[in-house]
């Protein structure tokens, strides 16, 4: 059990790490409480980045950004039937 909370801990510090553009990893304790609100719909900042949950999707994405789950152009998604 704990290693695999270190894992998640490390696996989302490289993600934030990579996505937000910082040098260096977010402090364990911030990590940690993220790793936690990521257990229930969520929307909060770290690192330079936006982290939303919903219904079982995670989106991490720069500052700034959109954080909307809809596709854009959904008509490239969708099935054409005639």
């Amino acid at each position: 059990m704990v290693m695999r909370c270190l894992i998640s801990l490390k696996f989302l510090g490289n993600l934030i790490q990579k996505i937000g553009g910082d040098r260096y990893q977010a402090r364990l304790n911030s990590l940690s409480v993220a790793l936690n609100k990521l257990h229930a719909d969520c929307k909060f900042t770290l690192g330079h980045c936006t982290v939303r949950r919903l219904r079982g999707q995670i989106l991490i994405v720069p500052e700034g950004e959109k954080t909307s789950f809809r596709k854009r152009n959904r008509k490239r998604y969708v099935k054409q039937t005639k």
